[in-house]
């Protein structure tokens, strides 16, 4: 599928890229919205032992594109690699909108977006606390989708 939208230039575009298509890969979600994928992108790389290795992970991941299986590539590549873990943040990057620090989950303080639209709510079917998406009383009236 390919990715629409506004994207910086050059090596940043290519980076970015390859971080959406990983990302597809590892949340099984083929529709993830750019604007989370730059701002995770973004926050994964101001820590730069998190960029390198993050940078690892995204050469790795080119290398197994156009593998009959990129899936299956990818999970061969990361068995028992340290890489692994970075799949894995970003795995939770993009269900919970946190990362993991010292066991708690750490939101961007200057931005609720993150947490708003974290691929967990549509997973388990809720609103996230804080975020009625009703208007006045709706609370009293069985849900649609119930």
């Amino acid at each position: 599928m390919p990715i629409t939208g506004d994207f910086p230039s050059g090596h940043e575009t290519i980076r970015l890229r390859a971080f959406v298509e990983l990302s597809r890969c590892i949340t099984a979600v083929s529709e993830l919205d750019m604007n989370l994928a730059h701002n995770h992108l973004a926050h994964l790389s101001s820590d730069p032992k998190v960029r390198t290795d993050l940078d690892e992970l995204l050469t790795v991941w080119m290398s197994a594109q156009g593998s009959p299986d990129e899936e299956e590539a990818l999970r061969r590549a990361l068995n028992g690699s340290p890489l692994a873990q970075v799949a894995a943040v970003v795995l939770v990057l993009w269900y919970t909108g946190g990362l993991l620090v010292e066991g708690k989950l750490d939101y961007p303080e200057d931005d609720p977006e993150p947490y708003f639209g974290a691929l967990l709510w549509e997973a388990i079917g809720a609103h996230p606390p804080g975020q009625s998406g009703g208007y006045f009383g709706h609370w009293r009236y069985t849900p649609d989708n119930s």
